[in-house]
């Protein structure tokens, strides 16, 4: 409801050629991630949303305010990233890949007060591949995991003597269940709801 009612703006980065959001489409104010110029534009939109996020900053200084509060003019703009590792690791151009990670990690680390919001998945969470950006998150699900290497890389290093389990899930019958730590909390055990793509279809219409 606050994405139709003007509340809420989504720019979506999609490098699956829009497969995963496209059926969400019309809830998207913009798209990256298709075509053969999609490594330019992912990173245009990452520029675009770092300008919006220098400008809130600006007139949040000048008028003496620690946090931009939403509005329809100025809505809390939200950057779901699929496959967030393609943008670390497998974009060809080396500039493009290098200002794609400075973007990104200007966004995640100043945003939040301007209310911007990056949410990112990625099925590997290694610092060689995801890099030094991948503990900025303060933030984090995850759902089952492999080994418990994978754990405590996506969790934190004491994840599992707090109870996240996620490695020790078995492969069918607890699809959508998670694990959910704010900071330092102790994780907590959740169900992520399902949702199918006629149900993502009519919410979108």
């Amino acid at each position: 409801p606050y994405i139709h009612a003007g509340l809420v703006r989504l720019d979506g980065i999609d490098p699956k050629g829009g497969v995963e959001f496209g059926m969400g489409r019309p809830l998207f104010a913009t798209l990256s991630g298709q075509g053969p110029t999609r490594d330019a534009d992912m990173l245009a939109t990452l520029i675009r949303v770092q300008a919006i996020m220098f400008d809130r900053q600006e007139r949040m200084l000048q008028a003496g305010v620690r946090k931009h509060v939403p509005t329809v003019a100025e809505p809390w703009i939200i950057l779901p990233v699929d496959e967030y590792l393609t943008l670390t690791a497998t974009i060809a151009n080396p500039k493009i890949r290098k200002e794609v990670a400075q973007t990104m990690l200007s966004i995640i680390t100043q945003g939040r007060a301007t209310a911007i919001t990056v949410v990112a998945a990625m099925q590997l969470a290694q610092k060689e591949l995801v890099g030094s950006i991948r503990d900025m998150f303060p933030l984090q699900f995850c759902l089952k995991t492999t080994d418990p290497t994978q754990t405590l890389m996506a969790l934190g290093s004491d994840a599992i003597e707090r109870g996240a389990v996620p490695h020790l899930l078995p492969t069918k019958g607890q699809q959508g269940v998670a694990w959910f730590r704010d900071g330092g909390d102790d994780p907590i055990k959740l169900r992520l709801a399902e949702w199918t793509d006629g149900q993502v279809a009519e919410l979108a219409a």
